[in-house]
């Protein structure tokens, strides 16, 4: 009797061991974002950075949104301020399994200050000055130096202003106690509309000074026996005061 060998169970699990094995795959569990949250003024910009876990994920991708960008977009975690108000910057995995965000506050530069300063930082409301003086002030706000200033004068032709340098001119007035006057309301403002303002007066007094003292024209004025002193014009060279009261006249 003649004997068959069959050896094709052999040979199958030799193909069967060739089969690739499934790659496993490792999802995304959770998202850190290097900040929770942050505060800016509109224009402003910042950096965010987001860590995805386990450090094995599959696809470690990060995808950036904001969810409101017409106060703050977002791009590759660069962050910029649109508009004030409040928005949510989202870290997403790229697998879309994890995702966290940081809280984004834009503000206007009122809601910190802007104002008007002196060469020596001390804030200015109003300048009365000699005409043909030259005064330069300075507009004092939270990152000043990323901000964009505009000087306008409400009488240019009279006080004008160029990046905060204020030209006193003269003008002939009608004004009592005056020989010339003229004012202007010298404003500096941001992209975003906040301003400040201060009075700058231009004017020569017709007033006059004796001694120590100031008086309008018309007063009089009475001496205790043996006083005496200089009586003067105010609108003589330096007789005028650098700064006056505005409750003067």
């Amino acid at each position: 009797m003649k004997r068959l060998t069959i050896i094709i169970p052999a040979v199958l699990a030799a193909a069967s061991s060739c089969t690739p094995q499934a790659e496993t795959v490792v999802t995304a569990t959770h998202v850190i974002i290097s900040e929770e949250s942050v505060s800016m003024q509109a224009g402003g910009s910042c950096t965010l950075t987001a860590q995805i876990y386990p450090p094995e994920v599959s696809d470690p991708g990060i995808v950036w949104s904001s969810m409101d960008d017409s106060i703050a977009g977002v791009a590759e975690g660069a962050v910029h301020a649109v508009a004030p108000g409040v928005t949510y910057i989202v870290a997403t995995s790229a697998d879309g399994r994890a995702k966290a965000s940081c809280r984004v506050e834009v503000r206007t530069c009122t809601d910190a200050f802007l104002s008007v300063i002196d060469s020596d930082g001390y804030p200015v409301n109003a300048l009365w000055r000699y005409p043909g003086a030259v005064e330069t002030v300075y507009a004092d706000c939270e990152d000043a130096d990323k901000q964009t200033f505009t000087w306008t004068s409400s009488a240019p032709e009279v006080i004008p202003v160029n990046n905060g340098v204020i030209a006193f001119g003269y003008s002939a007035t009608d004004k009592p106690g005056y020989l010339c006057y003229a004012e202007a309301d010298v404003s500096v403002s941001i992209e975003d509309g906040t301003s400040a303002a201060l009075k700058a007066v231009s004017s020569i007094l017709s007033d006059f000074r004796f001694g120590e003292g100031t008086f309008k024209a018309g007063s009089s004025i009475t001496l205790n026996p043996g006083a005496d002193g200089e009586l003067a014009l105010l609108s003589d060279a330096g007789g005028q005061q650098a700064e006056i009261p505005a409750d003067y006249y």
